[in-house]
């Protein structure tokens, strides 16, 4: 079930790969870091009842952010997201943007 995690610092290696489970956003997993973010991760997405494109705050950090590799994700076919931080709030976000509809072509 989706829920938040909170702790004190946090160092996630790039040979890690952490779940997340994404809802309506208030049913979203997240990641409240009281202190240092370390992120060279794999995230494997995988979605609820409920859910639908948007941006989903997966981590909020107190101090700094720490990358040592691009995070990669796998979302669910056949979406796709990518991640921003938004240093002013000190927030990962992952976007999910809505999906391009289909074109078919009848001849």
């Amino acid at each position: 079930a989706a829920g938040t995690l909170t702790v004190s610092n946090l160092y996630l290696a790039a040979t890690c790969t952490k779940l997340f489970e994404l809802g309506p956003t208030k049913d979203s997993d997240k990641v409240v870091c009281n202190g240092s973010l370390y992120l060279g991760v794999h995230f494997a997405i995988t979605h609820v009842s409920g859910f639908y494109p948007g941006s989903f705050p997966i981590f909020t950090y107190a101090t700094t952010l720490t990358t040592n590799s691009t995070p990669t994700l796998t979302l669910p076919i056949p979406y796709s997201g990518r991640l921003e931080v938004d240093a002013p709030t000190r927030t990962v976000w992952l976007v999910v943007p809505p999906m391009s509809p289909s074109v078919f072509v009848f001849r």
